[in-house]
C-alpha cells in the first residue's frame, strides 16, 4: 500500500504550522516568533529530506489523478535531498534575513521610519532632500543584509549542484515544471511587444513626478522622484 496519504497528511499539517509561524514572524518579528518560524521551517525541510518520504511519491491507483499526486511529492522531494546541517544553516539564514527585512528602519533626521512612513514621504513630499535622504536610507537594508544573503546564495547553490543542477534558481525552476529556455524566450517576446507602450508610459510618468515635483521638464527623474523605494508602483 502506498504511503503517499500518510505522507501528505505530515506534511499538511507541518506546512500550516510553519505557514502560521512564518506570519507571526511577520506581523512581530521577534527572538520569540523568529524561533518558532525557524523550527516549524526546519522540521518541514526535514521531513522533506528523509529518503522514505521521497520513496513515497507512488500512486495509490493509476488515474491521472493519483499520479498527479505522486508526481507533486516527487517534485517537492527532489530539492530537498541535503545534509541536515545544510538544512540547519540555510533555514537559520533564511530566518535571519526575513527578520532583518522586518525590523529594518529608514532613518530621516534622526528619527526612525517605518515602511508605512517611507511610502507616505515618497507618495506625498515635495522636499527633494527629505525624498532623496529617505530613499538612500530605506536602500541601506542591501548593507544590513549582504553578509548572510550571500552565505545562503552559496549555500543553496551547494546543496542544488549535488543534486546535479547548475544553481539553486534552475533547480527551482525545473522542480516547478518551468523550461527555462521557454520561460525567457516568454520574457524577450513581452518585452519586444510591450516596449512601445512602456516607453510612452514611462515618458508620461516622468512628466507627472516632473509636474508634482516642480521640477523643470527637462530635469533628469532620479530614483527617489518616483512613488516607491524600487521604483515599482504606479503614481
Amino acid at each position: 500500500m502506498s504511503a503517499l496519504p500518510e505522507v501528505e497528511a505530515r506534511l499538511a499539517e507541518l506546512e500550516t504550522t510553519a505557514s502560521l509561524a512564518w506570519w507571526e514572524m511577520a506581523c512581530d518579528s521577534s527572538e520569540a516568533t523568529s524561533a518558532a518560524a525557524e523550527a516549524a521551517s526546519a522540521a518541514m525541510e526535514h521531513l522533506l529530506a528523509d529518503p522514505e518520504v521521497a520513496a513515497a511519491a507512488v500512486p495509490v491507483a493509476e488515474t491521472a489523478l493519483e499520479q498527479r499526486r505522486a508526481e507533486v511529492l516527487r517534485l517537492m522531494t527532489a530539492g530537498r535531498q541535503r545534509p541536515a546541517e545544510l538544512i540547519d544553516r540555510v533555514v537559520a539564514l533564511e530566518t535571519e534575513l526575513m527578520g532583518m527585512h522586518s525590523t529594518y528602519r529608514a532613518t530621516c533626521d534622526g528619527s526612525e521610519l517605518d515602511a508605512a512612513a517611507v511610502d507616505r514621504v515618497l507618495m506625498e513630499s515635495i522636499d527633494l532632500a527629505e525624498r532623496e535622504q529617505v530613499w538612500r536610507s530605506a536602500r541601506g537594508v542591501g548593507a544590513a543584509v549582504d553578509e548572510s544573503l550571500r552565505e545562503l546564495v552559496r549555500l543553496r547553490n551547494q546543496g542544488a549542484r549535488a543534486l546535479g543542477h547548475r544553481d539553486h534558481y534552475a533547480m527551482t525552476l525545473a522542480n516547478d515544471e518551468l523550461d527555462e529556455q521557454r520561460l525567457y524566450g516568454l520574457f524577450d517576446a513581452l518585452h519586444l511587444a510591450l516596449d512601445p507602450a512602456w516607453t510612452a508610459e514611462r515618458e508620461l510618468i516622468a512628466r507627472e513626478r516632473r509636474t508634482a515635483l516642480g521640477l523643470a521638464v527637462d530635469a533628469p527623474l532620479m530614483p527617489w522622484h518616483l512613488v516607491d523605494v524600487f521604483g515599482q508602483d504606479p503614481p
